[in-house]
């Protein structure tokens, strides 16, 4: 038996997914193996790295509306968090800069 989800089920399952995918991916890049990036991406987005999973599979997941709503705000705050992170790093990095051309 198969389900057609509407075009908006689609769209939020979708965008959903990709949002779970990106956060996987940044694990991926930060050394992480596979499953351990589904476990950091289920920390950072409140849920479990078995849901994670399902998002980068792509495989057919029920995604209710307060889901949806719950992990864009979820996303949201991760977002936040990673630009802040990114900004203190860059600092950092300016700082570090700033003295080596002192020295120079």
């Amino acid at each position: 038996m198969s389900v057609t989800l509407s075009s908006d089920a689609h769209d939020y399952a979708n965008e959903a997914g990709e949002w779970v995918r990106d956060v996987v991916r940044r694990h991926r890049r930060a050394g992480a193996k596979l499953e351990a990036a589904f476990d950091g991406a289920a920390r950072d987005l409140g849920m479990s790295a078995r849901r994670a999973r399902s998002f980068w599979y792509r495989q057919p997941v029920a995604l209710l509306t307060n889901e949806y709503f719950d992990l864009r705000e979820r996303m949201h705050r991760h977002l936040h968090r990673e630009a802040a992170r990114l900004e203190a790093e860059s600092k950092l990095l300016d700082a570090r800069r700033a003295l080596i051309g002192r020295d120079a």
